[in-house]
């Protein structure tokens, strides 16, 4: 696995919260198999999405090196 920055990271964790729950609403004891093509796709643009989000606010933060 490619290592990621701690700015990556602090993103992935924003876009928990999101993901966890739309989970919630198919149940935490369904199977990702379970899920019906929709649902992954769902799943899978929103951790995205969030993630980008994430990574902009992220990036109005932080100081430009020069």
């Amino acid at each position: 696995m490619a290592e990621i920055t701690e700015e990556e990271h602090m993103a992935i964790l924003a876009s928990l919260k999101p993901v966890a729950r739309q989970m919630e609403t198919y149940g935490w004891d369904t199977r990702l198999s379970e899920l019906t093509e929709v649902q992954v796709l769902w799943l899978i643009e929103t951790a995205v999405q969030e993630f980008r989000e994430a990574m902009g606010e992220i990036a109005s933060k932080s100081e430009v090196p020069f």
